[in-house]
């Protein structure tokens, strides 16, 4: 990928890199830069910008300080929806009352990612990254699989097969004539 693409990747999400030391400089900082044509930029950005919303909006969270109280409020909750609306109008009187007199903390839900390799692999981007949760994982996987479906140098979704020997994922505009 170009270093201007690079660059505006890493300006636009610094968390996703800020745990190498010493990093000083315009070029990204994981080992060999983005491995990959431009034509995965938007879907590397639309994936970075999903998963950056994501741990930005579930961040801070509360809970119930105390283990056991925090266990009979999460139970009151389950029967509340599985009781009839008489008793499940009282528990939830109950719990409404806990909530309001118990002790609460904040706790970070979800550990930052950190991005450790971008690269073309067999004709798909893998994306190598650290922290994260399911859904960080699931936004992934969905980016790494719809990769194959476009054209690695251009970004097109028409026209897209991967090259056989060396495989490449590119729209027929893009591969070479030798290769067809």
């Amino acid at each position: 990928m170009k270093t201007e693409l690079q660059n505006k990747l890493l300006e636009k999400y610094p968390n996703f890199f800020e745990y190498l030391k010493g990093y000083k400089g315009p070029l990204i900082p994981i080992s060999f830069g983005i491995e990959c044509d431009d034509g995965w930029y938007w879907l590397l950005d639309n994936l970075m910008e999903n998963i950056d919303s994501y741990i930005k909006n579930n961040t801070k969270r509360k809970r119930i300080k105390n283990n056991k109280i925090r266990y009979i409020y999460d139970v009151l909750g389950e029967w509340s929806n599985k009781l009839s609306y008489k008793y499940s109008k009282k528990l939830l009187k109950i719990r409404k009352y806990i909530s309001h007199n118990v002790k609460w903390e904040e706790y970070e839900s979800i550990p930052q990612v950190k991005i450790t390799q971008i690269k073309e692999k067999y004709g798909n981007l893998c994306f190598y990254h650290h922290g994260g949760d399911d859904m960080i994982s699931g936004m992934v996987w969905l980016a790494e699989s719809m990769s194959g479906t476009i054209c690695e140098i251009c970004g097109t979704t028409e026209n897209v097969y991967q090259t056989k020997g060396w495989i490449k994922t590119t729209c027929e505009r893009c591969t070479p004539k030798e290769i067809k």
